[in-house]
């Protein structure tokens, strides 16, 4: 009994080797039921029964196999659109791009500036960021004078609450000692000196900067107003330069030619130094 029950066992597993490409797992669990429940039944079965089992097996894995699957929905919703980022150059080599536009107004000359910076050194084209100095909250007088150029360039164009990637070419950068920002503590200011004498002339000074507050002053008295003349406004001013010229140079023949005013040699008048006019 046992030996024809061994021999029925084989012959189904050789057949499910076979079939390992119909999901074999499926039909070897399916047929080893169907085998013990066989085994447990007192009446024999034969061997032609037994494949007939397994081909039911076999087809009833095939059918669930064959299944369609479910229906897709598609959304007529394009997908978004990721925004690029645009880099500015400007004439004087400066370079920007605006990794996030606030929604606060761009600082105006001579107001109160806070922004939280972090400085790196790019040695030279294609050269790694050298990490020198960060600041949670630098606060400048904005265009004082005293911050680099190009870090004054870039913020000015900023909005509050902005991010941006501001990158320094050398000539806008320390040309001048007492320049900032300076890192505070002195190792970061040996960095910073060792890397600028190690840069090359096409290396740049990169800030990537948020713009946190610009206020105005209450103390300025409007020295960095944004405001130029008008075209009337430097008309009058030219107006009124060439009358002071005329009543200089009138008072002059009058006087003699021994006084001096306004630090002119006794034998000079505006008219001999500028004949054409």
């Amino acid at each position: 009994f046992f030996k024809r029950r061994t021999q029925g066992l084989l012959l189904l597993l050789l057949l499910a080797d076979m079939m390992m490409g119909l999901k074999g797992s499926a039909v070897v669990v399916l047929l080893c039921g169907c085998f013990f429940s066989a085994a447990l039944s007192p009446a024999a079965v034969s061997r032609r029964a037994a494949l007939a089992g397994m081909g039911s097996a076999i087809a009833t894995t095939q059918t669930v196999v064959a299944a369609p699957p479910p229906e897709t929905t598609t959304s007529d919703t394009p997908p978004p659109r990721t925004k690029k980022v645009g880099v500015t150059v400007l004439k004087n080599g400066l370079r920007y791009a605006d990794l996030l536009e606030g929604d606060g107004e761009s600082p105006r000359w001579g107001q109160l500036v806070k922004f939280a910076y972090t400085q790196s050194v790019r040695k030279g084209p294609g050269a790694e960021l050298e990490k020198i100095d960060k600041d949670s909250g630098f606060l400048i007088k904005h265009g004082n004078g005293r911050t680099i150029r190009g870090l004054d360039e870039g913020l000015h164009t900023m909005k509050v609450g902005g991010r941006r990637r501001i990158e320094v070419p050398p000539a806008l950068a320390y040309v001048a000692p007492g320049l900032g920002p300076i890192p505070e503590k002195a190792r970061f200011r040996k960095k910073l000196n060792k890397a600028l004498d190690a840069m090359d002339p096409a290396g740049t000074i990169v800030f990537d900067v948020d713009l946190l507050m610009a206020r105005t002053d209450g103390a300025d008295r409007g020295y960095y107003e944004d405001n130029s003349f008008t075209a009337d406004e430097l008309a009058q001013i030219v107006e009124f330069t060439q009358e002071a010229a005329e009543d200089f140079d009138a008072q002059r023949k009058a006087t003699g030619p021994t006084t001096t005013q306004a630090g002119l040699s006794p034998k000079l008048s505006l008219s001999d130094a500028f004949p054409d006019k």
